[in-house]
């Protein structure tokens, strides 16, 4: 059976599946299923048109010859460039990421509050931190620390889990 029989027939219902997911997706409509099923179906997607490519080969070489068509593609690409460093630069900072988030909090809030997270009661929190030459009070958080001590708060972190 020859592939062109059925590459179009293919790629029209991936295209379906994958449209209907990621509408779903932009209007946050999601769960971990869906996002599986729209990048695996995806990752078909994009086998289905490389099947359909190579089965339209004369056509496509000679629609690629037109002029028009490398300057619509350049445009695509540019605009997806575009777009993903525009997503890239605004998720920058927002706590997208979950983990970053955690540290964050962490350490924005007292000491008195953080040091339960390093097995640390407060009181042996400032000790240990006294004990490295670094002033601290419980009631500070550990930017505040760092920051008052001319140091980062990642130094002031490795203190606490020492």
């Amino acid at each position: 059976m020859r592939l062109n029989k059925f590459s179009t027939q293919l790629l029209f219902g991936l295209t379906l599946v994958v449209c209907v997911t990621g509408i779903l997706m932009f209007f946050h409509i999601k769960n971990h299923a869906l996002e599986v099923v729209h990048e695996l179906i995806g990752l078909a997607f994009a086998a289905a048109i490389i099947l359909h490519l190579l089965n339209h080969s004369k056509p496509t070489v000679s629609y690629f010859k037109k002029m028009l068509a490398p300057a619509l593609l350049a445009v695509a690409l540019l605009a997806s460039a575009a777009l993903y460093g525009y997503a890239a630069f605004a998720a920058e900072g927002k706590g997208s990421n979950i983990v970053r988030t955690v540290v964050t909090r962490t350490l924005e809030v007292p000491l008195a509050v953080s040091a339960p997270l390093f097995s640390l009661t407060a009181d042996s929190a400032i000790s240990k931190l006294r004990e490295s030459g670094l002033s601290a009070g419980s009631d500070q958080s550990i930017n505040v620390i760092a920051q008052e001590n001319g140091t980062m708060a990642d130094k002031i972190v490795e203190v606490l889990v020492r």
